[in-house]
């Protein structure tokens, strides 16, 4: 029981990552609609996001060394809701790069710390068969409004 838990969390954390990335592009141009603003700046929030999800890595991992990796994700998965709340409630594009830089740095941890605590718990050959699953990015991709897809996120990253 306690192998599928740790299987099922680290699922959860993985997923953070496909629904605040590749089921985001396709919101894209509705985010450029509803908040008024250039297709560049709406493409920007990726590269913001991407950029604060590579920045929390390197800090997310020495952090889990020296204070465990349960904590670690805890704070991770709170940063994570707090910048999917921020995109939610986002009125301006500005507001919504602050989100998505937030989102980023929670998605971040979590996606590092889903494979190291994966790493920490199974073998490798039971590790392999656990990774397609975790790197597995969604049946489906709605097409569906970006605050409707920031409210999933949010769900799921609480």
């Amino acid at each position: 029981m306690a192998k599928f838990k740790i299987i099922l969390i680290s699922l959860l954390m993985a997923s953070s990552y496909s629904f605040s990335s590749s089921m985001y592009t396709p919101a894209l141009p509705d985010i450029q609609t509803a908040l008024h603003t250039s297709e560049a700046l709406a493409q920007q929030s990726l590269s913001v996001f991407f950029i604060a999800l590579a920045c929390s890595q390197l800090i997310s991992g020495p952090l889990s060394e020296r204070y465990g990796r349960r904590p670690v994700a805890l704070m991770a998965a709170v940063v994570f809701v707090v910048g999917s709340l921020i995109c939610m409630l986002a009125q301006s594009i500005d507001s919504l790069l602050l989100g998505r830089f937030v989102q980023g740095l929670g998605v971040g941890g979590l996606y590092l710390l889903c494979r190291t605590i994966l790493q920490d718990s199974f073998n490798k050959s039971e590790l392999m068969g656990i990774l397609v699953w975790c790197d597995f990015h969604g049946l489906a991709q709605p097409n569906t409004d970006s605050r409707r897809l920031s409210y999933t996120t949010l769900q799921l990253g609480s």
